[in-house]
């Protein structure tokens, strides 16, 4: 079975994407295992590479003996749960596709997801506040020392992370399927549909009514989810009252070409999103 990563930037949605799919009778999803992106930066050691060589081992080599572990570990997960195969969810894989790629066999499936800019700066600055250089996450430090503080910070994570989504999505072609937040909370039964058709899994039309009330293994992941029981649309007018005319007008001019290729625009539509318009 072919192995499938679920990514996006942080306050994407991929934690509901993440149970919807692991309520699927077949498809194990587990909490963020973060295991991907530790063994791509194994070959990355200042002295790997040039150690590695001297053995007979090239870095392409390590990388797909790295992914058989993976595959591996993850596979046993799945067989734990009852699951024929897994789905490994971990937003910030973004930064190493290139390196997962080639440890995956140039086989993986990816589920790419994205949200609005506005709704996600607002969530990212809800849930983590200002961008902190000693978060746990090495990717919000990194945020920090790369972007520095507060929504510009914010801003500038949302556009590095989506503008590598969208090279990955042109990269990969068939085997990458782009899932807009805004699509998956306003129709998730066609939405899901969608999801289980790209992988090739069954249709389960009840699993939208019983994903957030199943059990779910807990780990890395949105702690907030365990408070709902439904999928809801009521995150969607988020960033459009938490941001000012100002303040979104300067976000836009940023994103713009970015947000527009995954069809968001600044204002008409996204007021009919949140019944504004």
């Amino acid at each position: 079975m072919r192995p499938a990563l679920l990514v996006g930037c942080h306050r994407a949605g991929t934690t509901l994407l993440r149970y919807l799919l692991d309520a699927h009778d077949d498809i194990a999803c587990p909490p963020e295992t973060k295991l991907l992106t530790a063994l791509a930066a194994v070959p990355l050691h200042p002295q790997a590479r040039p150690a590695l060589r001297s053995i007979g081992v090239p870095t392409e080599t390590l990388l797909v003996e790295l992914g058989h572990v993976a595959t591996k570990l993850l596979a046993a997960y799945a067989a734990r749960r009852g699951k024929h195969r897994w789905v490994d969810k971990t937003p910030n894989y973004y930064t190493v596709l290139d390196h997962i790629d080639v440890m995956l066999g140039g086989q993986s499936q990816y589920l790419f997801m994205v949200r609005h800019p506005f709704d996600s700066i607002a969530s990212l600055e809800e849930f983590f506040g200002s961008p902190s250089e000693s978060h746990p996450d090495p990717e919000i430090s990194r945020v920090a020392r790369r972007y520095g503080y507060g929504r510009l910070a914010w801003m500038k994570y949302w556009l590095e992370a989506n503008e590598r989504i969208a090279f990955a999505i042109e990269s990969f072609g068939p085997r990458a399927l782009l899932v807009r937040y805004e699509d998956l909370v306003m129709s998730p039964g066609s939405a899901i549909a969608r999801v289980f058709e790209f992988l090739g899994e069954s249709q389960q039309p009840d699993v939208v009514s019983r994903a957030l009330v199943a059990s779910h293994d807990e780990g890395f992941q949105d702690y907030k989810i365990k408070h709902s029981r439904t999928v809801h649309t009521e995150s969607l007018h988020r960033g459009w009252r938490s941001l000012n005319a100002g303040e979104r007008a300067t976000v836009w001019g940023f994103v713009e070409g970015l947000a527009e290729s995954f069809g968001y625009t600044a204002e008409a539509q996204y007021e009919q999103w949140v019944g504004l318009g």
